[in-house]
């Protein structure tokens, strides 16, 4: 593997393990509006889309509901149960510490807003290591549009050849990958690689590959 000067991290299912919790939350939610219970591997499935397109895909054409308060009650229901269920994967902080002492520049390239994630990265330990955090408030498009590593890119003051992204869905490989960056997929992914037009750079099953020697 390269040795880049910036990696880019989604946070969802590649640092971080939240798909109890929002599986959990989807499905609250499905229950209350719509009266029914969703698939775990559909939930798992939408994981990096942002909320508003997740609970768009779990209620549309099932009943009718108003978005907002579908996200007050997911969002609710979510901050009453991360505690119980979130978990950085293995090796996580630690890479994320050798990283950052090699002088590496590091993102988050998210799809889970503020609000939220600044209780879940410093719940798991994990904030001190990000220079920057790219949340969906801070641009118009989002994954698997390039904006928002574009925006990271901008932000780091680097340029695309000396970036790597690092996710564990479709969206953010397309995203890398249209903003020039290299990618790298990780295997302990709920989704499948196989849809993409064009494969990541990378795929790696564990996240000590990153530290390169």
């Amino acid at each position: 593997m390269k040795d880049y000067n910036s990696y880019f991290f989604d946070i969802d299912g590649t640092l971080i393990d939240t798909t109890g919790i929002i599986y959990k939350s989807c499905q609250k939610v499905c229950l209350k509006h719509a009266g029914f219970d969703p698939e775990f591997g559909f939930i798992a499935s939408l994981t990096g889309l942002p909320l508003d397109r997740v609970i768009g895909n779990c209620l549309d054409g099932k009943c009718d509901y108003d978005m907002e308060q579908a996200i007050r009650d997911y969002k609710e229901y979510q901050s009453l149960i991360y505690k119980d269920y979130l978990k950085v994967f293995p090796h996580v902080n630690h890479v994320l510490g050798q990283l950052k002492s090699r002088g590496k520049k590091i993102a988050a390239v998210t799809s889970r807003r503020l609000e939220s994630l600044k209780p879940y990265l410093t719940f798991t330990d994990s904030l001190q290591y990000f220079e920057v955090l790219v949340t969906p408030e801070m641009t118009t498009h989002h994954k698997p549009h390039p904006m928002p590593a574009i925006k990271a890119i901008d932000l780091l003051k680097t340029t695309p050849d000396q970036c790597l992204f690092i996710g564990d869905s479709i969206f953010d490989i397309q995203c890398g990958q249209k903003a020039g960056t290299d990618t790298a997929f990780v295997d302990w992914s709920f989704s499948n690689i196989d849809k993409l037009d064009e494969g990541p750079t990378y795929i790696i099953s564990d996240m000590k590959e990153l530290l390169v020697n």
